[in-house]
C-alpha cells in the first residue's frame, strides 16, 4: 500500500493553519484455478475466490474543527484476462465511487456505494460476499419469484448518512433516486442498525427497491423489499455468525423467499478453516436451494494468502439456480446441482 502525504500551509493575516491530505492507492489481486460442474464440466482460471480483485484510490483531507472530506474510487478487474468487471469489460470505478464529509455528527457520502443491507449481511459472514463461494450470494437469486428485484449490493445516485463511529449502536440510512423523469422507477431506500459490544455484534438491514430505471422506466414500478437480521460472535480463535431474512415483491403471483446463513471460522496459527451453509426457501414452492462451502486459508504474510474452497449447491423441485459469478450454468427448470472447487492465491496491496 502506498500512501502520499501532502502538507499545505494556509496563511490568513498573522494566523496559519495546517491542512493535511492523504491519498492511498490500494488493491487486491485474487485468482484461482476452478473445477466446476453444472450442465457441463469446466476447468478455468477465475477471479475472486477469496476476495474480488480490485484497484482503488481513496483520500482524506482534514478540514479542521473535527471536519474532514473523503472519497473512494474503486474498480473491479478480472486477473485472468485483465478486463474490467462490474459489469465490464472496460475498467471503470463501478465498485465504488463516492465523496463525503465526516465530523462528530457522523458522515454523509454521495455516489455509488455499498448499501446498508449488504454491509449487514457481509459483516456476519467470515467468507464475505465479495467471493463466488459464499452462500450469502443466494440473496441475489430470484428463481420462482417473478417480478422480484433482488437485493442491491451497491446503489447508484446514493446519498447515505452514517451515525458516528465508536458508539455501541450505529445506524445507516440511504436514499437513491432512480432519476427517471416523471416516474419512481429505480428508486432505492435502505437502512440498517448495528450493535457491537466486546465479541458480540448484532445487526438489522432493510431495503426497498422500485423496478425499472432511468434508461428503462416502467409505467407502474413494482416494489421489492428485503429484511435481514444478523449476528456474529468473535471468540478469538473461533468466529460464529449467521443471518436470516426474507425478500419479496408486491407482484401477486410472486412468493416471498426466506434466506438463512450459518457459518463458522477456526484460526490455527497461520491457518484458517471455514464452514458455511446457506438455504433459500421459496414459500409455497418446492424450488428451494441448499449450499455448503468449505474453505482453507494459509497466510503466507499479512498480505498474501494461499487458499482452497469447495462449493456444493443443490436445487430442489426443478429449481435452476447457479452460483453467482462462478461461470457455471444449469438448464432451466432442471433441478441440476452445481459444484465448484478452487485453489488460488490472493495478494493485497
Amino acid at each position: 500500500m502506498r500512501k502520499v502525504l501532502i502538507g499545505s500551509v494556509l496563511a490568513a493575516g498573522s494566523l496559519s493553519a495546517m491542512a493535511q491530505s492523504s491519498v492511498t492507492i490500494y488493491g487486491i489481486a485474487d485468482t484461482f484455478v476452478g473445477f466446476g460442474k453444472g450442465a457441463a464440466t469446466d476447468t478455468r482460471l477465475m477471479d475472486g475466490g477469496n476476495q474480488a480483485s480490485q484497484l482503488g484510490v481513496r483520500g482524506v483531507e482534514d478540514l479542521g474543527g473535527g471536519l474532514s472530506a473523503n472519497y473512494v474510487l474503486e474498480g473491479g478487474i478480472n486477473l485472468d484476462n485483465g478486463a474490467g468487471n462490474v459489469p465490464g469489460p472496460g475498467f471503470a470505478f463501478t465498485r465504488q465511487s463516492y465523496v463525503g464529509l465526516k465530523g462528530g455528527w457522523g458522515e454523509v457520502t454521495l455516489g455509488r456505494q455499498y448499501t446498508p443491507i449488504f454491509r449487514t449481511v457481509w459483516r456476519a459472514d467470515p467468507l464475505g460476499v465479495n467471493t463466488v463461494f459464499s452462500p450469502v450470494t443466494l440473496w441475489g437469486q430470484n428463481d420462482a419469484q417473478p417480478g422480484l428485484t433482488s437485493w442491491a449490493a451497491r446503489s447508484d445516485n446514493a446519498v447515505m448518512y452514517t451515525s458516528p463511529a465508536g458508539m455501541p449502536v450505529q445506524g445507516m440510512i440511504m436514499y437513491a433516486p432512480g432519476e427517471a423523469a416523471g416516474s419512481t422507477s429505480g428508486n432505492y431506500l435502505g437502512a440498517s442498525v448495528a450493535y457491537e459490544r466486546g465479541p458480540v455484534w448484532l445487526g438489522w438491514g432493510y431495503q426497498n427497491k422500485k423496478s425499472g430505471s432511468a434508461a428503462a422506466p416502467v409505467a407502474s414500478p413494482t416494489d421489492s423489499t428485503s429484511h435481514v437480521v444478523a449476528a456474529s460472535y468473535n471468540a478469538g480463535n473461533m468466529v460464529l455468525g449467521g443471518s436470516w431474512g426474507f425478500q419479496g415483491s408486491n407482484v401477486p403471483t410472486s412468493p416471498k423467499a426466506n434466506i438463512l446463513n450459518l457459518n463458522t471460522k477456526f484460526i490455527f496459527g497461520a491457518s484458517s478453516v471455514y464452514a458455511d451453509y446457506g438455504r433459500r426457501d421459496v414459500r409455497d414452492s418446492s424450488r428451494d436451494q441448499d449450499q455448503w462451502t468449505l474453505g482453507y486459508d494459509y497466510n503466507m504474510s499479512k498480505r498474501t494468502v494461499l487458499y482452497a474452497r469447495g462449493l456444493w449447491l443443490n436445487n430442489k423441485g426443478g429449481g435452476s439456480v447457479a452460483p453467482l459469478g462462478a461461470g457455471i450454468a444449469v438448464a432451466p427448470n432442471s433441478g441440476q446441482n452445481s459444484r465448484l472447487i478452487g485453489v488460488g492465491v490472493m495478494h493485497k496491496f
